[in-house]
């Protein structure tokens, strides 16, 4: 697992993966590589953030159309029961 939170790094790497702006700037806030899943973050440079944009890549085992939607299927079930919203 490879993380960054150095905002040099963190644009560089989200700029080979993907074509972004943000009005009024951006500025790298998060990247990590989870088996071969590449997720980056970008933010605005407000403080806070009122952008904070998402992106990711699956690796290539999972970029064929029937193993994208059986790993999507897999996640939504697991998350499905794994994440429970605690009464505030």
């Amino acid at each position: 697992m490879g993380v960054s939170v150095d905002p040099e790094q963190v644009e560089e790497k989200a700029k080979t993966l993907f074509n972004y702006s943000i009005p009024g700037g951006s500025k790298g806030y998060l990247t990590m590589n989870i088996l071969g899943v590449e997720v980056v973050q970008v933010s605005s440079l407000e403080n806070p953030p009122d952008v904070l944009l998402t992106m990711s890549t699956l690796p290539p085992q999972f970029q064929a159309e029937n193993m994208r939607n059986e790993f999507v299927t897999y996640s939504r079930h697991r998350c499905k029961h794994t994440v429970r919203a605690s009464p505030t």
